[in-house]
């Protein structure tokens, strides 16, 4: 090979090598692609204030929470899937405690989509399921702050004639403790049986 061969080579390669290494630097720092779904990324900082609205216009607080066991998902009353899935299994969960039990225990559904999910759409959206899930809304800007509270993670898509459109989100059923305070959390895909057992250990716990 000739020298200016060689010196091409050796350039190429030393390009290379910077590119790694800043690629690297960038992991190391943090910086990732978009959570996949179902990923808590800080389970130590999950939960906080909030200030929102129940269907009838009454102001909830985060003192809500305390007391009793309290299960909460973000979703949005237009999804197609993933929420009704979740909430559907949220109330099979619901259903199966007894009526001590279910005394302890509250659900709630915030949205992420404060431009679409009415108190009247989502009263009728929510009627579909179990009666101690409890729907909230609010302010774009403090429902935008309290999902990053919870680390939730959502994108709203392209917005196609007529309105309609869909949000990307985590979809992941917070437990809230007694005392409003993260315990654990289940996916959208953990079964309602699953759910119902570990909500009963924590009652005899907490």
């Amino acid at each position: 090979m000739s020298t200016r061969g060689i010196i091409i080579l050796l350039f190429f390669s030393f390009i290379l090598f910077v590119v790694s290494i800043y690629a690297l630097m960038r992991i190391d720092n943090g910086v990732k692609p978009k959570p996949e779904a179902n990923i808590v990324v800080s389970e130590d900082a999950i939960g906080g204030d909030f200030k929102l609205q129940d269907t009838d216009g009454k102001t909830v607080t985060q003192d809500i929470l305390l007391g009793k066991i309290s299960l909460v998902y973000f979703g949005y009353g237009h999804c197609p899937d993933t929420c009704p899935t979740t909430l559907n299994n949220i109330t099979q969960a619901l259903n199966q405690l007894s009526p001590e039990d279910l005394s302890s225990v509250q659900a709630f559904f915030i949205t992420l989509d404060p431009e679409r999910d009415s108190s009247e759409y989502l009263k009728k959206f929510i009627s579909g399921f179990h009666s101690r899930i409890i729907p909230l809304l609010g302010d774009p800007k403090e429902l935008e702050r309290v999902s990053g509270e919870y680390k939730v993670y959502s994108s709203k898509g392209e917005v196609k004639e007529s309105d309609q459109y869909l949000i990307d989100h985590s979809s992941l059923i917070y437990v809230m403790g007694r005392d409003g305070k993260y315990l654990m959390h289940f996916t959208s895909t953990t079964p309602a049986a699953e759910i119902c057992q570990e909500i009963k250990t924590l009652l005899t716990v907490s």
